[in-house]
């Protein structure tokens, strides 16, 4: 795993794409399975509880709980290897429900009120998108986004589509 992310053009970004998108569609499927797991486990939980802790149903309970914190470790493992793959490619999963994907990058342009030249910024690249079509400042939401090319200087609004 590097130490420190190379920062890349929208080009070398983009050339980085097909292996990012398998390495995305394995995440999100993981995350979302680790997120029904997580769900399964605090109800399961929550019913051993009120079952007070004895008895054969809450033994019924303590066996599925221990299956899923088994299954929980396992795919978070998984789950945290799909980040260390992204990261050796210099990308970082920044939203595993939408697929959100940054790249430390460079950019020349403008945007409203000011000059950007050469800037280091965040190369955005959503799941299902064909190229890296935004990019944001460094220090900014994760929500801002602005549009790679030239005319497009306005914000183009929450990453989620909203």
């Amino acid at each position: 795993m590097p130490t420190e992310q190379k920062t890349l053009s929208a080009d070398e970004a983009n050339a980085r794409l097909p292996l990012v998108r398998v390495i995305v569609r394995d995440a999100l499927a993981t995350h979302a399975e680790l997120s029904d797991r997580r769900e399964r486990f605090t109800d399961l939980r929550s019913h051993r509880r009120r079952a007070g802790g004895r008895g054969p149903r809450a033994e019924r309970y303590r066996d599925e709980i221990e299956d899923l914190e088994s299954e929980i470790e396992s795919l978070t493992q998984v789950f945290g290897r799909f980040e260390e793959e992204l990261s050796e490619i210099d990308a970082v999963l920044v939203d595993p429900v939408e697929g959100v994907v940054e790249f430390r990058g460079r950019f020349e342009g403008s945007i409203p009120d000011r000059i950007v030249d050469d800037a280091v910024v965040w190369l955005v690249w959503v799941d299902g998108d064909e190229r890296i079509a935004f990019w944001r400042p460094l220090e900014s939401d994760r929500d801002t986004r602005y549009a790679l090319e030239p005319e497009g200087v306005e914000p183009a609004g929450p990453l989620t589509g909203e």
